[in-house]
């Protein structure tokens, strides 16, 4: 096996934060190739995209906020999509009692009719300006510490999530796991409020596509809200997809 290319060690400040993980600094334009090339080169390093530098304060400002990797694990490891869908009710429901103003408004996605035509999810946004659709000068990727065959524990160790809509670390373990025992997933990107997933196994039938996009729209709203716009525009997406994206504002 080839020796690791060279990864700035756990600690090191980059653009004015310290990185808890290893990391190198990649062209936009080369950052996926890397990627994909340390997935076949090094199966023992899970190798993810973090953000552009100028967004590393974003990517880190709740590190210290969420709890340790190891707590967040023990979190997801009680978690089923059950309890977890009963407790965002819960808190949907405390929310309500709080604003009774507000308790008309019935959360959910908007529905629609099937589209008549859908282009499945493919490529990956991260490396990208989304608003020009250029490449990033340069991203940061990082190695996970979580086991390759237990990438869906690098949120916990990232402790990514818990900020505005944006699930706490436990629920991203819960979902990516899930995700990669069905889907074949794999992460890709993790960056300041993206997450990117590449499927290996993608979804075939409409059945499926809309179950999924149900629990998508949970764990990600904005994707229907400020994205595709119905919950079946969604899942007629997901359809033959070979990448997954999500987005919080």
């Amino acid at each position: 096996m080839p020796p690791l290319p060279d990864f700035h060690a756990a600690g090191t400040p980059c653009a004015g934060v310290e990185i808890p993980v290893p990391f190198a600094m990649v062209p936009g334009s080369a950052a996926l190739d890397f990627v994909f090339r340390m997935h076949r080169t090094h199966p023992d390093a899970h190798a993810v995209i973090l953000a552009a530098p100028d967004n590393l304060v974003t990517q880190f400002e709740v590190f210290a906020d969420m709890p340790p990797a190891d707590l967040s694990l023990a979190r997801a490891a009680g978690l089923t999509v059950e309890s977890w869908l009963a407790e965002k009710a819960a808190m949907q429901a405390r929310f309500e009692q709080a604003h009774p103003d507000l308790a008309g408004d019935v959360p959910g996605p908007e529905r629609g009719p099937w589209p008549d035509a859908a282009d499945p999810q493919r490529g990956f946004m991260g490396v990208r300006d989304i608003l020009t659709g250029q490449h990033l000068p340069e991203v940061v990727v990082a190695l996970s510490p979580a086991p390759v065959a237990q990438w869906w524990e690098t949120s916990a160790h990232l402790r990514f999530g818990g900020w505005n809509d944006c699930p706490d670390p436990a629920v991203h373990v819960l979902l990516h796991r899930i995700w990669a025992e069905k889907y074949g997933a794999r992460l890709v990107t993790m960056a300041f409020d993206v997450i990117e997933l590449q499927i290996t196994r993608p979804i075939r039938t409409r059945e499926e596509a809309l179950e999924v996009a149900a629990l998508q729209y949970a764990y990600c709203s904005d994707i229907v809200d400020q994205g595709e716009g119905t919950l079946e525009n969604l899942a007629a997406s997901l359809i033959d997809a070979t990448s997954w994206y999500f987005w919080w504002d």
